[in-house]
């Protein structure tokens, strides 16, 4: 009995309800469009307020790519030396230090300020595949190869090429000097050291023991080669590692974390002489006290 009375009454009540007036229909719809309006407002000002903070850290990321640039640390406000006044031989070294003493360290104290395109940016400088790093094995390998012997050693070598001991013996021997080989305009190392009359001392000595000694720079011409093979396998090899391990994203391979506990352990086994070429690639050391070496020792 009282659900119908219930019924009627609100059914009656629906009966009885005006409908709204054109004012009142217009006043609604400025109420919603006010409304609509507004919340267009507060989410373009947030939209708004979110490009200028991503333009603010674009700035300051293109200053920090800067700052990597011209070997400057960023944020810090700590400049790396020139090259010319520092006591880093290559520019590899340098970042090598400020990544491991001073990146690893601000990662510790402070996460949030360290940005992973940062740590991209320098950790691409320290990698075994890195621009810096290939140009620093060149030049150890072209000073190497450069220094192998003295400029006495390589231009006899190079002048005995297409020259035999007997046969400079007597060139050196004869009264008159060849002075043709001045008028050449193409000279050849066998050229230029032919027009050179050397003593009765010196010609004793090639004679005795020159053969002996160019074979010995043939034996170190043999060696040169290997040490350029080996120098590109080298290379090559970087470019393998480069394959496998810059396909991915630096934020998708390590947390920051992960970082620092690299660091910290490079730290301590760098610390207990761990790193070093003996330890690392298994190379024996020389124990003896014979002058010459045997196969892959070395000493310090």
């Amino acid at each position: 009995m009282s659900s119908f009375v219930s019924e009627s009454v609100s059914s009656k009540d629906a009966k009885t309800k005006k409908p709204k007036s054109n004012k009142e229909r217009a006043r609604a719809h400025r109420a919603r469009k006010k409304e609509y309006i507004t919340v267009l407002e507060q989410k373009t000002a947030k939209l708004e307020a979110e490009v200028s903070q991503l333009k603010a850290e674009n700035d300051q990321l293109k200053q920090e790519n800067d700052n990597l640039k011209d070997t400057k640390k960023p944020k810090d406000n700590i400049i790396i030396p020139e090259l010319d006044s520092n006591p880093f031989e290559h520019a590899l070294q340098e970042y090598e230090d400020y990544f491991y003493k001073h990146v690893c360290a601000k990662i510790k104290k402070e996460p949030g300020e360290v940005r992973f395109t940062m740590l991209d940016n320098v950790i691409m400088r320290v990698s075994d595949w890195s621009d810096l790093r290939v140009d620093y094995i060149k030049r150890a390998f072209s000073k190497i190869i450069e220094n192998v012997v003295s400029n006495l050693g390589k231009s006899l070598h190079i002048s005995y090429k297409k020259l035999s001991v007997s046969n400079w013996l007597r060139k050196n021997k004869a009264k008159k000097r060849h002075f043709k080989y001045f008028d050449k305009k193409v000279e050849s190392a066998t050229d230029i050291y032919l027009e050179y009359k050397f003593s009765d001392n010196h010609s004793n000595f090639m004679e005795e023991k020159g053969n002996m000694l160019l074979k010995e720079y043939k034996k170190i011409q043999k060696i040169v080669h290997k040490l350029v093979q080996l120098r590109n396998k080298l290379l090559n090899t970087y470019k393998e590692i480069e394959k496998i391990a810059s396909n991915t994203e630096l934020h998708m391979s390590f947390e920051k974390e992960d970082i620092t506990s690299k660091c910290e352990i490079c730290e301590r086994l760098n610390g207990i002489s761990f790193l070093k070429p003996h330890r690392v690639w298994d190379i024996p050391f020389k124990t003896h006290n014979n002058e010459r070496y045997e196969d892959a020792e070395l000493s310090e």
